[in-house]
């Protein structure tokens, strides 16, 4: 755990704050964040840095809260005796969230920073999951290490992470977010986008008219309602104008 890292939090409005650990090597602090989240989700506190600061104090030991704000320590290019750098980016209004994790030095303890991962609410809890799993491992390889805890326990951990990483809101997000886009060509004047295997074709035909076509066969299974079929809703101006 010994892994030197500064978090650095960023708000909407690119306001920064920056926390310094001893231990926040990925492995611990990727789930320690996706702890942080559906803490503040569950309690419906907004993603902001005093929310941080309020988990960290809640259950201490989780989340890095020693505050380096201003110093040398918060510079990105500053290395000094860092391992990894964190770039939390956080919407107190639509809850989006960005974890980039850098790695500052090479296996020969070199400096170089390179970005070693980066994470959303898509992935986040997927991640931590994981990390959780290589943790209980890691605990069964070397039993009797404090620094591990208990293998069951990193094991409850990654189950519940992996129940979140399920829920329909992060499947919903991560649909939104694998959208892919087609634009048009002089061949096919038709740009389109597919989102959770539907597709929607918009056009503007020769008299003005803005046509939308929808072609919902292929919706994924998650989206489907009981009966087999999926929903589909239009709005124009936030007026529903369809609904299916």
């Amino acid at each position: 755990m010994g892994a030197h890292a500064v978090v650095t939090i960023i708000d909407r409005q690119g306001q920064t704050r920056s926390y310094w650990a001893p231990w926040a090597s990925p492995d611990y602090l990727v789930p320690a964040v996706a702890e942080f989240v559906a803490w503040a989700d569950q309690q419906q506190y907004r993603l902001t840095a005093d929310t941080w600061l309020a988990f960290a104090d809640t259950y201490p030991g989780t989340l890095p809260r020693e505050d380096v704000t201003g110093t040398a320590a918060a510079d990105p290019a500053d290395v000094g005796d860092l391992d990894y750098r964190y770039e939390l980016v956080m919407h107190d209004d639509s809850r989006a969230l960005r974890l980039r994790v850098f790695q500052l030095r090479d296996p020969g303890g070199q400096p170089r920073s390179y970005l070693f991962d980066e994470l959303t609410r898509a992935t986040l809890f997927g991640e931590a999951a994981r990390l959780c799993d290589l943790l209980a491992d890691r605990a069964d390889q070397r039993p009797g290490d404090a620094a591990l805890a208990d293998s069951d326990a990193w094991r409850r951990r990654a189950k519940q992470f992996r129940q979140l990483h399920s829920s329909r809101v992060v499947t919903a997000l991560a649909a939104n977010l694998g959208a892919t886009t087609t634009a048009a060509t002089f061949a096919e004047p038709y740009p389109s986008i597919v989102i959770a295997g539907v597709q929607v074709v918009t056009y503007t035909a020769v008299d003005g008219t803005v046509h939308i076509a929808v072609y919902p066969g292929d919706a994924d299974t998650w989206s489907r309602r009981p009966d087999g079929t999926p929903a589909v809703r239009i709005t124009i101006e936030d007026t529903v104008v369809y609904g299916s």
